[in-house]
Formats: C-alpha cells, structure tokens, sequence
C-alpha cells in the first residue's frame, strides 16, 4: 500500500530492492563499470579541444575514460606500496612522484610533466636511463669526488 501508483507501475528489481537502490536507467559510467565521468570526458573530446576533431565515436569517451581510470589507479597502487615501504600511512605527492620516476612505462608517460613538489625526491632509478646517461652520470660524479678531494688537499 505505501508505494505510489508510479512507482507500482515499474517492475522492482529484486536485487536492487534488497539493497534500498532504485532501480532506474543507467548511465554509461554504469554500464561501462567505471568510476571516473564518461559524459565529463566526452564533452571535453567534443568541444573543449581545439583540435581539427570534428568527430568523436560514442565509444571513445568510454575508452579514454577507462583508460585514465587504469592509469590513476595504476600510479596510486604504486604510490601506497611506495608510502607502506617507508612505514608512512598517507600517500604524498613524493610517493606519487617516485612511484611514476621508478615504473619505466609511467616515466615514459610522464616525462614531460612537472610535479608540483617542494620535497626531495630520489633519482630516477637506472632501469629507465639510458647507458650513455648512466655513464654521463657516473663521470659527473667522479669529477665531482676529484674536485672535493682536491679542496680538500688545498686546505
């Protein structure tokens, strides 16, 4: 008796009745199973870029949506294994930024990009460098050494 004629009107799912949830229409963030806004993402592919698009497949905003779901979810995962290794409980924007310097594909992804950091953060790890950069750095550090100790010897 407490339902309106409405709402007697739509057939109850029997899952979604159990949990409170209205069953209604759903959304293509819904149907696509992701977290991030596909309509924000499609509306900006379409008239936010001055780009010579003039247009975009109905799947693409669901494509790119997904995708930089995956890749924050990816950077974040990295992050807190970064944060648990030195004991911390919180993510900082340093545990961000050495986890995208240390995984190969991410610094290949970020490479142009500027953090926003005041902290200290490591060196790229070797594994992304070069091995002409590496030598670069080994022999910049070695003349580094050579003029110290040559401070050193002068004093």
């Amino acid at each position: 008796m407490g339902r309106s004629k409405k709402e007697r009107a739509e057939p109850v799912d029997s899952a979604a009745a159990a949990d409170g949830v209205k069953s209604g229409g759903s959304s293509t963030q819904d149907k696509a199973g992701l977290s991030f806004p596909v309509r924000r993402t499609e509306t900006r592919l379409r008239f936010k870029t001055r780009s010579t698009i003039t247009r975009v497949s109905g799947l693409t905003s669901v494509y790119v949506t997904g995708l930089a779901q995956h890749v924050a979810a990816h950077v974040l995962m990295l992050a807190g294994e970064e944060a648990a290794r030195v004991s911390q409980k919180r993510i900082s924007p340093a545990h961000v930024q050495q986890a995208v310097r240390s995984c190969p594909d991410l610094a290949r992804t970020f490479a142009g990009f500027s953090f926003a950091t005041t902290l200290d953060v490591p060196k790229a790890s070797k594994m992304i460098l070069t091995k002409t950069k590496i030598k670069e750095q080994a022999a910049k550090v070695e003349e580094k050494k050579a003029m110290i100790a040559q401070a050193k010897a002068a004093a």
